[in-house]
């Protein structure tokens, strides 16, 4: 996955309409070409490393995703996960996962009818999580692509390996 300098979407992107999904699985490899540097406060902001939406047309109404930033104080990559709950954002900003650069991280969300569980495994080292969520899950869904920043656009070339996106 890739996204350029100044840009915020990664390419390559595939579009997809989902029946009832109700588990995504990732893979993913974030390594030296991921690593950014951003000033306070904009390097505490979480990129999204895709996901559904239930919402045909917007991805902030009522969607499901992973979270991901660069910590440059400990160069290391951190995991979250990220919500659109009809409009208002859920996340864990504090108990988020951990993985040093280089290290595949699995991530599995499984959607249910009134929580979202998130399982990041690295090694020996998991991390869940349950986020209750309000909205129901329709029954077709659209894929979300990886996107960079909150606030800002990628400050450089920036790459990782996605070696592994299942939904079911």
């Amino acid at each position: 996955m890739k996204v350029k300098k100044a840009r915020h979407g990664f390419k390559p992107y595939r579009f997809g309409l989902f029946w009832k999904p109700w588990t995504i699985v990732s893979g993913v490899i974030f390594g030296e070409e991921a690593k950014y540097y951003l000033p306070y406060p904009d390097n505490y902001d979480w990129n999204k490393g895709g996901g559904l939406s239930f919402s045909m047309f917007t991805n902030h109404k009522n969607s499901v995703m992973w979270g991901w930033r660069y910590s440059q104080l400990y160069n290391q990559f951190e995991f979250t996960a990220y919500i659109h709950d009809n409009g208002k954002v859920k996340k864990e900003d504090k108990n988020y996962f951990v993985a040093i650069p280089g290290e595949p991280v699995t991530i599995q969300i499984t959607i249910h009818s009134s929580h979202v569980a998130y399982t990041f495994k690295s090694g020996t080292d998991s991390r869940t999580f349950s986020i209750p969520i309000s909205f129901k899950p329709g029954r077709i869904a659209r894929r979300i692509g990886a996107w960079f920043g909150g606030n800002n656009a990628a400050p450089k070339d920036l790459s990782f390996i996605l070696y592994q996106n299942t939904i079911e």
